[in-house]
């Protein structure tokens, strides 16, 4: 029964990879050092998906650890609450700056919970951090996700060496934050390296 279960979750994790632009990550791409706050990002969301994809989100930031504030991200975490097929995930929710551009981290909440009939939580099932590149501007969030098969490509033409493991042939990142964000730096100005459109998320009314 328990081999039946892994099956069934790793199908899951394939079909989930193989439909989004989503790069999973055993690693945060984020240090410490690179946390930010922005107000324009808290609020409840509605993504531009079609009527049956169609995700809320709400984003709220945490409160500070007081009981251990040198052993937390507490001051710079935010909350994402994200509804899509009638389920709810949690989310953890990171932002950073690197270079002139902003980023997200994602890492999922009590995982184990799930039913997984979310797509945003299908993804995560590992569980795994993702990112993407975001802009808050003009009263709304635009998230660019990674293109996974970008990346494949790159390792494939041995156009770039970065640090992964190939499970059941799925793309899983291994690499540390410090040589994640080395080449997201790198392409972070390249179309091609990001979803062609963006998620548009706009306030809920």
């Amino acid at each position: 029964m328990k081999m039946l279960k892994r099956i069934s979750l790793l199908s899951l994790i394939i079909l989930a990879l193989v439909s989004s632009c989503v790069v999973p990550s055993l690693y945060p791409l984020y240090t410490r050092k690179d946390l930010i706050t922005n107000s324009q990002l808290e609020g409840l969301w509605v993504g531009n998906e079609s009527e049956n994809e169609r995700s809320t989100w709400k984003i709220w930031k945490s409160a500070p650890n007081e009981n251990n504030p040198e052993k937390s991200n507490n001051d710079k975490r935010y909350y994402l609450e994200h509804i899509q097929h009638g389920e709810t995930v949690i989310f953890e929710l990171f932002l950073l700056k690197l270079g002139d551009k902003l980023y997200l981290d994602f890492f999922p909440v009590d995982f184990a919970s799930y039913k997984f009939e979310n797509y945003m939580g299908a993804t995560h099932i590992f569980p795994v951090h993702t990112f993407a590149k975001v802009e808050l501007e003009n009263g709304q969030i635009s998230i660019y996700g990674f293109d996974g098969e970008f990346l494949e490509d790159l390792i494939e033409q041995n156009r770039i060496k970065i640090s992964h493991e190939e499970p059941s042939g799925s793309l899983l990142l291994t690499a540390s934050p410090e040589e994640l964000q080395k080449f997201v730096l790198k392409y972070s100005d390249d179309k091609n390296a990001f979803a062609d459109e963006p998620l548009i998320l706009k306030p809920k009314v």
